[in-house]
């Protein structure tokens, strides 16, 4: 009987031994590497039964080199590191890990949300700076309670987002042309278009995930149209906004704030402009961490894969046709 091989193509984590032991039940092969390119990931693959990913490139390229893969499993809610199409031609599941993390990012959002609401960024400068600004001359600055908080998307974590944002008396609205008029009414929460969404907000949050449809969710055509002083917040998907048309409307006055924990590309390179920007708030793509959800993420995913190597119905397979 050949033994089955699973491949970690690269983590972030301090060790996959909770993953290890977890397929130990199964003797498969484990092989683990740091991957960063395609090339280097096209070089470790010499075929896989599993592949476990976080942030290394699964092209086209490399899931047409693949001859007896039957999973990749993503370390992670999205899967815009996966060539999708490509694995479903290939017969080939494609699995996430789409309920770990939730308080955690849902916490961070509501966190960015806060700071820049009441302007910390701007108080913790003028001070360090010598200012002690009197309230005449404060920058304006709305209560929470007159607050129209929005979030495009409205699953399980801006659901979240939206309960403790609710806490401080925001109007809740959301944009998910998925969900029904009965589920919004269900959740306590107004539903707007598109452009409700942008003109009427004062805080939008983005709980997209990154497709062909979602891509440059938010550029410069819906910055010039956003409230002045209004805020965006992203811990979903980098590539939903325009990152250099949002530092020209921060430069322009036309936002209060913004708050990135994602990016376009990662990391972040050193003279992006963003980085320059007094009105932003950066966490290097981490709204998801805690000690407890760290090895969540990592056991789910190593369960994930014994079941893929037992050949088991799979928990969270993103293309389930390829199962049929």
């Amino acid at each position: 009987m050949v033994q089955s091989k699973i491949v970690v193509t690269d983590h972030g984590f301090q060790d996959v031994l909770i993953e290890k032991k977890i397929l130990s039940a199964a003797a498969c092969k484990f092989e683990v590497y740091q991957c960063r390119t395609e090339e280097e990931v096209l070089n470790v693959l010499a075929d896989p039964d599993v592949i476990l990913v976080q942030y290394a490139p699964i092209t086209r390229k490399v899931i047409e080199s693949l001859d007896r893969c039957r999973a990749i499993i993503r370390y992670g809610m999205g899967v815009d590191n996966i060539d999708v199409e490509a694995a479903q031609a290939k017969g080939i599941a494609v699995c996430n890990i789409p309920d770990y993390g939730i308080q955690e990012v849902a916490d961070h959002t509501a966190a960015m949300c806060l700071a820049l609401s009441r302007q910390l960024i701007h108080y913790t400068h003028s001070v360090r700076a010598g200012d002690w600004p009197d309230s005449p001359i404060v920058r304006p600055q709305k209560s929470l309670r007159s607050v129209v908080f929005a979030t495009a998307g409205l699953g399980r974590i801006a659901r979240e987002v939206h309960r403790r944002m609710q806490a401080f008396g925001v109007k809740s609205v959301a944009y998910d042309p998925y969900l029904s008029a009965s589920q919004f009414e269900t959740l306590g929460i107004q539903s707007v278009t598109k452009d409700q969404l942008i003109e009427t907000s004062d805080i939008i949050a983005l709980h997209l995930p990154l497709t062909d449809e979602t891509r440059g969710f938010i550029g410069t055509a819906e910055f010039s149209r956003m409230k002045k002083g209004s805020i965006l917040v992203n811990t979903a998907r980098g590539g939903l906004v325009d990152t250099l048309s949002l530092v020209q409307a921060l430069e322009e006055g036309l936002l209060g704030g913004a708050a990135l924990d994602v990016f376009a590309e990662e990391p972040l390179t050193p003279d992006h402009p963003i980085r320059r920007s007094p009105r932003v708030m950066l966490s290097p793509h981490l709204a998801w961490f805690s000690e407890d959800a760290l090895p969540t993420l990592q056991r789910l995913a190593g369960e994930e894969a014994l079941r893929a190597v037992r050949r088991e119905p799979l928990r969270c397979c993103i293309n389930p046709e390829v199962l049929a």
